[in-house]
């Protein structure tokens, strides 16, 4: 994973939000970052933005709740 090379928190957002290809999900995924960087879980940042789908922040919300978020799906930029 991105932390697992090294890459902080922030920097793995934001590098994630640079590979996505639809410019909405970028903006959602930058958006959410700051928001995440600013103490917000990922799944209520990320469900915020009104950009990705129930069963994903479904997973999401179930990966913050066991602590196993990281393996909750292809997330790279989370911590474990």
């Amino acid at each position: 994973t991105l932390l697992d090379a090294g890459v902080d928190y922030d920097e793995s957002m934001r590098l994630t939000a640079d590979v996505l290809h639809a410019t909405p999900l970028q903006r959602a995924v930058d958006r959410a970052r700051v928001d995440v960087m600013a103490g917000l879980e990922l799944s209520e940042a990320l469900d915020d933005t009104r950009r990705f789908e129930v069963d994903v922040i479904q997973v999401l919300e179930n990966g913050e709740a066991t602590g196993r978020l990281h393996a909750a799906g292809h997330f790279d930029f989370l911590p474990t």
